[in-house]
């Protein structure tokens, strides 16, 4: 659950035909939003006792969220959002928990707009922006997503305010985060499954995501953890979708004074891409990853672009000649046994006391050793 190392671990919609505003808040009960397929919330004028109608927006997202019926839209205003989603009890695990962001209801979507209420569809172009308030303890999440088919858009996601690791989580089916901004220093958009069944040659619930055109800031990744699309039954690689992307990299000299045990002249060893699943000593990495489509994406330099480390899955199943032809990489090397770019070598690890014993990579770079504790 929580990434080792570093302690952090566009979607189209119809809107309903115009309706007087006054006429809806005349039927609804006082302080009760009344939206459901289409709310509105807007940090500067909103207020949670809105109707959530066009011209009666609510102030937070989460409010948004609550309000509106499963398969409905939460259209997200410009912006400085802080979101907390108090006392919510998920189904994909025990325990009741304080997250930033809580999307539990199938089929919903996040949707950054602008001023004229016009979807958001370039992460560069984003003007909600988004701060949590988490404090769950199996790692904080800023954002917790655990239903079929929801979709955050548009929209761009900061750090937590008590303290960082996974920017996102998903442990809901067919999630889809595009055109938004991962503004969250060394964050993380983690795709887990908390629902797999292990029986049976193995069965997962998440077989598919598709992260699209989004924005990864310095040091952001995108993480497939335990579980995601692995096993005997985990879907097909084309239903796990990471394609016109942009990950900044992490090679700044001045990130060393916050991540010392992750530096070596100025670089952090973290990877953009990384697939952790059965096979190492991380407790939390239980059951086997799938590999996904990886293309058109655009890596900034960096030690590691993409990694694989699922240990006890097959090897061979990750389509690295593809992910060598079909990005674009600062600076990326690529190491093979036989020259063969679909057989990448195989090495092993061991860092903060964990040992990786099959780990496959696109690197950025294989004349300077790693530092004593870096991630790999």
């Amino acid at each position: 659950m929580m990434r080792l190392g570093v302690l952090r671990r566009v979607a189209a919609f119809g809107l309903a035909a115009a309706v007087p505003v006054s006429a809806i808040a005349l039927a609804a009960p006082a302080g009760a939003a009344s939206c459901a397929s289409a709310c509105y919330v807007d940090a500067n004028t909103g207020n949670d006792a809105n109707t959530g109608l066009v011209g009666s927006p609510l102030k937070t997202i989460q409010a948004g969220i609550d309000a509106v019926s499963p398969g409905g839209t939460v259209l997200v205003r410009p912006g400085n959002y802080d979101e907390t989603a108090a006392n919510e009890n998920p189904v994909s695990i025990p325990g009741t928990y304080t997250f930033g962001l809580f999307l539990s209801k199938n089929g919903v979507t996040v949707q950054g707009v602008d001023a004229g209420n016009n979807p958001i569809a370039n992460a560069n172009s984003v003007l909600a922006h988004v701060t949590t308030n988490a404090t769950n303890d199996f790692g904080t999440d800023g954002v917790f997503v655990e239903g079929t088919n929801d979709t955050i858009s548009g929209i761009a996601i900061g750090a937590n305010a008590g303290g960082t690791n996974k920017t996102i989580e998903d442990v809901g089916e067919n999630f889809t985060l595009s055109h938004s901004l991962i503004e969250d220093f060394y964050g993380s958009v983690y795709i887990d499954d908390f629902r797999y069944d292990p029986s049976g040659g193995g069965t997962p619930f998440v077989t598919k995501y598709n992260i699209i055109g989004n924005h990864f800031e310095h040091g952001a990744s995108l993480d497939i953890a335990s579980g995601a699309g692995g096993g005997a039954n985990g879907g097909l690689t084309s239903g796990r979708v990471v394609t016109g992307n942009t990950f900044d990299g992490d090679s700044n000299p001045g990130v060393c004074a916050g991540a010392p045990n992750f530096c070596v002249t100025g670089e952090v060893y973290w990877p953009a891409v990384s697939f952790n699943g059965a096979g190492s000593t991380v407790p939390w990495f239980l059951y086997p990853v799938g590999a996904a489509t990886i293309t058109g994406n655009t890596f900034g330099a960096s030690d590691q672009y993409i990694r694989d480390r699922h240990g006890a899955s097959d090897t061979t199943s990750f389509p690295w000649a593809s992910y060598w032809a079909s990005n674009i990489f600062a600076r990326a090397v690529y190491a093979t046994t036989d020259g063969n770019p679909s057989h990448p070598e195989t090495y092993s690890y061991t860092a903060s006391g964990n040992t990786f014993p099959s780990v496959q990579r696109i690197g950025g770079t294989i004349d300077t050793p790693h530092a004593s504790g870096c991630g790999g």
